[in-house]
């Protein structure tokens, strides 16, 4: 199923992420607050690691639909952020 596979290299993704990050947390400039930011993060994106892994995709579409209805203006927010980390990802890689 490559929806499932989709899924899978998904999670891992976002676990490595994770990983990642807490492991450099400690590094990132900031100090403890930064730190503490990182470790957060982290969490998150183990919760959206899970998630992923754990539900369908037309399960996922129906909550961001939920979720965008609800808070438009958040939304909105959240995605321009995106779209802006997404353009110095591509920009540096």
């Amino acid at each position: 199923m490559p929806n499932l596979d989709i899924a899978r290299s998904t999670a891992r993704s976002l676990h490595s992420a994770a990983s990642t990050l807490r492991k450099n947390a400690d590094t990132i400039p900031g100090g403890k607050k930064m730190t503490r930011f990182a470790n957060t993060a982290a969490g998150k994106l183990d919760s959206a690691a899970s998630y992923v892994r754990d539900h369908e995709l037309q399960d996922m579409m129906n909550d961001v639909s939920r979720v965008v209805r609800r808070r438009p203006t958040q939304s909105l927010l959240v995605a321009a952020i995106a779209g802006f980390v997404a353009g110095r990802l591509v920009r540096r890689g």
